[in-house]
């Protein structure tokens, strides 16, 4: 699993809501913790030192390595080279902050999906921080894209190593069938209703993942939104954790969030762990 939390922070009091999560998961697995912050070339190194060590102390028991670098490049292209020197890293940060550097946070998680295709734990704006935990039940999102592949074998990497309950959930566009009634014609969906053979498919495939004997629990949504439905059914069932897959809007090698991923961040009142699929296959 994760070996590395690395979590962005810019001096601002949002970008420092990812603190909490970034620490609880450090601790539960024993890994090391490390805050980064980059800085423009007209910003008191100093004072912004001072500002994040603070908020480090005030939200950790821990004594994460916390560094501090004038950015000489592009953000997302000097944090990209140090996540590739980082073993088995994951990227926490928050999904917005305004802060005292020249960077905006939330910009840089749409670009650092794809640049290195590593998991990333998005902090938006309605997550609960404080009750942040790595157990009860977790969101597994899926759709018709082969998106979904990664989220899966995400998802059961996070099973093995926390004590989260794993839901599958499929999210359905009450106007349109096509896609269900094709994934009705794969095994085991026979005998389910269109809409159900999708996802009764993924959590038959998450089943296995895991080493399960059957398919762990699945629900289908219907919703024009899919992101804020996903969120909607985090807070109904107090969920600690999403997992879902980004899908590629800008190519090259840069991936953007997607608007259903970006609209769960916005709205769940958990954290939002997104992966980007290999653009080779994208």
């Amino acid at each position: 699993m994760f070996k590395n939390i690395v979590v962005l922070l810019d001096g601002s009091e949002v970008s420092a809501n990812a603190l909490r999560p970034a620490a609880a998961t450090a601790e539960y697995l024993g890994c090391s913790l490390r805050t980064v912050t980059y800085h423009s070339s007209g910003t008191d190194a100093t004072e912004l030192s001072r500002v994040v060590e603070s908020q480090v102390a005030e939200r950790t028991d821990t004594e994460p390595e916390v560094l501090i670098k004038e950015m000489s490049r592009p953000l997302p292209d000097m944090l990209a080279e140090l996540l590739a020197k980082t073993d088995d890293p994951l990227v926490v940060m928050s999904s917005r902050g305004h802060g005292r550097t020249a960077s905006l946070v939330g910009s840089v998680a749409t670009q650092i999906l794809g640049i290195l295709e590593i998991p990333v734990m998005l902090i938006g704006p309605e997550c609960r921080v404080e009750s942040f935990r790595l157990q009860g039940p977790m969101i597994v999102a899926t759709d018709a894209s082969p998106c979904t592949k990664p989220a899966l074998e995400l998802a059961a990497e996070v099973n093995a190593s926390f004590d989260y309950e794993p839901v599958v959930v499929n999210v359905v566009d009450p106007d349109s069938a096509a896609a269900m009634a094709k994934a009705r014609r794969g095994p085991g969906g026979h005998d389910l209703p269109p809409e159900s053979a999708m996802v009764h498919r993924f959590a038959q495939d998450f089943g296995l993942k895991i080493g399960s004997g059957s398919a762990p629990e699945f629900r289908v949504l219907h919703s024009k939104h899919p992101g804020k439905a996903i969120a909607e059914l985090s807070a109904e069932i107090a969920a600690g954790l999403i997992v879902m897959a980004t899908h590629a809007r800008t190519g090259m090698r840069r991936l953007s969030v997607g608007s259903e991923t970006a609209a769960a961040v916005a709205h769940a009142h958990c954290p939002v762990l997104a992966i980007a699929p290999d653009t080779d296959d994208s």
